[in-house]
């Protein structure tokens, strides 16, 4: 038997009520808002949402789920910056900072690679598995070693240093100390290192906070000079160290989608590293779908307006600007 229009008008209206029965909008709006379009299921739970309600609104499109507990109100491609970082945090607990590689990213430094899932660090000694997070356990983290970046908790310049040093040698070390000292004081490393004497890579990352070591960020240099010329010529601002992928750009136009990367001699020579480089261009390139320029010190000290007519003519192509 089918129903009649004032019978389907009825249903309609039921499910609408039961839509919307018990599910605070602008509660749960206040909370996304300020967790980059994220919340959990225990402040759902909190909030007096049930777990019907919850799995309804998955199915429907009204939640989407990042994590196990962990929903985004948007779809992913609508997610402002950090958002995955936040919703990391949110899965693995209330102590957890970032850490490692995504703790570099989030104070501007330019790891010599970087991970495609997201460190975490935490003390709690169990939790749940979540694909996409790399979770490091600690006993304790002093209260220097993290405070918030951007409103995200994250390891301190200092910490995020002895985390990282174990990975590289010294060489491809350098670089990040000579960052690190650019926005934190030496004092403040090494007495982060007097709290971890046995950690690996204490002895090479001690040699490389000698004052005497001359500093091998040489990028920094150019990079003004660039800028400075880049503003002289009017050209859109550029975004400095950005993750793409897999990548850190040195210098990246989002809207027009142009990229500059700075290829020094001392760390992009040998067969290795040129084979990285070009796996690093067509990612870029080819699957990031972004115009890549490759600058050198020689280029930048002495045919500075060259790289600006490569550069504007790179902004164009795209139709961008």
């Amino acid at each position: 038997m089918q129903l009649g229009a004032p019978d389907a008008l009825q249903n309609m209206r039921t499910s609408h009520d039961e839509d919307t029965a018990g599910w605070p909008d602008r509660a749960i709006a206040a909370i996304a808002g300020r967790q980059r379009t994220m919340i959990t299921r225990q402040q759902l739970l909190a909030l007096g949402v049930s777990s019907r309600a919850i799995m309804r609104a998955l199915r429907r499109g009204r939640l989407h789920r990042v994590h196990q507990g962990v929903y985004s109100l948007v779809r992913p491609q609508a997610r402002p910056p950090l958002a995955a970082e936040q919703a990391a945090l949110l899965a693995c607990g209330p102590s957890a900072v970032l850490s490692h590689h995504s703790a570099a990213i989030l104070h501007g430094l330019r790891s010599p690679s970087r991970a495609s899932a997201i460190h975490i660090t935490t003390t709690e000694s169990h939790h749940r598995r979540h694909p996409g997070i790399v979770v490091h356990r600690t006993t304790a983290l002093h209260p220097r070693e993290h405070h918030r970046v951007q409103s995200l908790p994250a390891t301190s310049i200092a910490r995020t240093l002895v985390d990282l040093a174990p990975l590289f040698s010294a060489r491809q070390l350098a670089p990040l100390v000579d960052q690190a000292l650019r926005k934190t004081s030496r004092t403040q490393i090494l007495e982060t290192l007097e709290h971890h004497p046995r950690r690996p890579g204490t002895p090479r990352l001690r040699e490389l906070l000698d004052p005497r070591r001359p500093s091998e960020d040489t990028w920094s240099r150019a990079e003004a000079k660039l800028l400075a010329a880049i503003r002289r010529a009017h050209l859109p601002t550029p975004e400095s160290n950005q993750p793409i992928g897999d990548y850190i750009a040195d210098l990246l136009w989002r809207e027009q989608r142009v990229i500059v990367e700075y290829d020094s001699e001392h760390y992009h020579s040998g067969p290795g590293v040129f084979h990285s480089d070009r796996s690093r261009h067509n990612d870029l390139s080819a699957g990031a779908r972004h115009e890549v320029l490759h600058v050198t010190k020689e280029h930048i000290n002495r045919e500075i307006e060259r790289v600006i007519v490569w550069i504007t003519q790179a902004l164009i192509s795209t139709g961008g600007w």
